[in-house]
């Protein structure tokens, strides 16, 4: 059963495991820690564009926030609480 998402298909879809990349990785204890700040700085970001703290921030939500990286993400939240918003 998929978990929500912070960032999801188009058309708010949620993210499933069936067809998409997979990562699995062991971390040092440096890269430990900056995956944790960026977990860490997504949780604010969502905070921040969609007003409400979430209810769990996935190791997949913060590899996506790190590849994305910050202004796209925010771009990205700032559209789906507009979406939101509508509905």
């Amino acid at each position: 059963m998929p978990r929500v998402a912070i960032f999801s298909e188009p058309g708010g879809k949620k993210k499933d495991k069936s067809g998409k990349l997979m990562i699995h990785a062991i971390l040092t204890k440096v890269g430990r820690a900056a995956f944790e700040k960026a977990r860490d700085a997504l949780r604010a970001l969502y905070l921040r564009e969609m007003g409400h703290d979430p209810a769990l921030v996935s190791d997949a939500d913060t590899i996506e926030f790190m590849a994305r990286g910050v202004r796209a993400s925010e771009t990205y939240l700032k559209a789906k609480r507009r979406e939101l918003d509508r509905a």
